[in-house]
């Protein structure tokens, strides 16, 4: 500061005077006691001297490599004392604001308006930069302000720091990617809407099919390859009204599959479904194969597990844990035939569960004992 600057020179000048004084009384004839003061001159010149250099830093660099770093700096920085008026200021702020309002003594009021000055003033470390219009030489530009307080040794607030930053390139270009965004998003939700309009009308066509046919084999056919669609179908579905048509809630879908799909068997069957799932949010291409082979276990245990029996019972959990997906299916019925441990066995499905537990890098392992339980473990990428 200038009071710094102003002790320093005082002291230089004081302590450079002892050698003089010293001389002088050496010299001047009425110095009976013949006393040398020379020694005492440098003496206390030195005092003085190392005094100035620790009280004052006399020969200190840093503040005037700090003032070099001040005005070098691309962001415009302002200091406010206690009563909010400039008392340091560099060129970058001056750019930015212009010449007229940075003039050291300036109230910030006369910068901007009340609202941001109530804001910089009660500006808290974890909030966001404040962001403003700023009309700068006639044209608009955004402003971005961080504010700081200024702290003494004892923790009393001594004025604010303002690093100001021109953000008006960056904000134009956040905007035009929102804009990008927003026409993707209708993109996205356009074609979804369209590939589950498609499904649900070849599902339709093969319910149509289905009616016209009378070997019940056939029907049986074109029901799964209904149940199949469907299950497409309601990822699209699901798609629609999500925010990033990428990942979906598994409780949601696949509680929803088990319902559509249990519905389309005959409904006189008393087969109790026991379901426990977690709810995560997940990839929609996972939970896409994880619904067809779903889709295929259901199948299986209706034709195959409970082939004449009106009752019974499949237990269903899937778990999220650790990054690993773990889908256990078993039911209680007909112990599955030992020809289909094979996965290859045509009509019994598991060749395409095999397949798609293998597209998905997981693992398959069936057990056949008091009926036939599938768990499949995936680890989530």
């Amino acid at each position: 500061s200038k009071e710094a600057v102003r002790k320093r020179f005082f002291f230089l000048f004081i302590g450079s005077l002892f050698p003089w004084i010293a001389l002088i009384l050496n010299l001047a004839s009425y110095n009976n006691l013949k006393i040398d003061f020379g020694p005492f001159g440098i003496l206390a010149a030195a005092l003085i001297f190392i005094y100035n250099i620790y009280a004052y830093k006399l020969f200190e660099l840093l503040p005037a490599a700090q003032k070099t770093v001040f005005e070098s700096m691309q962001d415009g920085v302002i200091i406010l004392n206690r009563e909010n008026l400039i008392t340091e200021c560099n060129r970058a702020a001056e750019r930015l604001l212009g010449k007229s309002y940075t003039q050291k003594g300036t109230d910030a009021a006369s910068i901007f308006n009340e609202e941001t000055l109530h804001k910089i003033l009660n500006f808290h470390h974890n909030d966001e930069d404040i962001t403003i219009p700023y009309q700068q030489n006639g044209a608009e530009i955004v402003l971005s302000i961080r504010p700081s307080q200024i702290l003494d040794h004892m923790g009393e607030n001594n004025g604010t720091l303002l690093i100001l930053r021109d953000v008006t390139n960056q904000k134009a270009d956040e905007e035009e990617i929102r804009n990008l965004l927003a026409e993707k998003e209708i993109l996205l939700r356009e074609v979804h809407h369209r590939i589950k309009n498609n499904m649900n009308t070849i599902a339709g066509f093969l319910t149509l099919q289905a009616r016209n046919m009378a070997d019940q084999e056939a029907i049986t056919a074109l029901q799964e390859a209904k149940n199949k669609v469907s299950s497409m179908m309601m990822i699209y579905d699901k798609l629609m009204h999500t925010s990033d048509f990428t990942n979906i809630s598994s409780a949601d879908y696949l509680n929803q599959l088990i319902d559509y799909i249990t519905s389309s068997y005959d409904n006189e069957s008393e087969i109790h479904i026991n379901r426990q799932i977690d709810d995560e949010i997940l990839d929609s291409k996972i939970m896409f194969q994880l619904g067809i082979i779903l889709n295929e276990l259901f199948t299986n245990s209706y034709k195959y597990a409970f082939p004449n029996r009106n009752k019974g019972r499949i237990d269903i959990r899937f778990e999220v844990a650790n990054h690993t997906l773990t889908l256990i299916y078993r039911d209680n019925g007909k112990v599955l035939p030992e020809e289909a441990m094979e996965k290859t066995k045509p009509g019994l499905g598991l060749s395409l569960i095999s397949l798609l537990v293998r597209q998905l890098k997981g693992t398959l392992d069936i057990i056949r004992k008091d009926g036939t339980e599938f768990k499949i473990v995936l680890r989530e990428t």
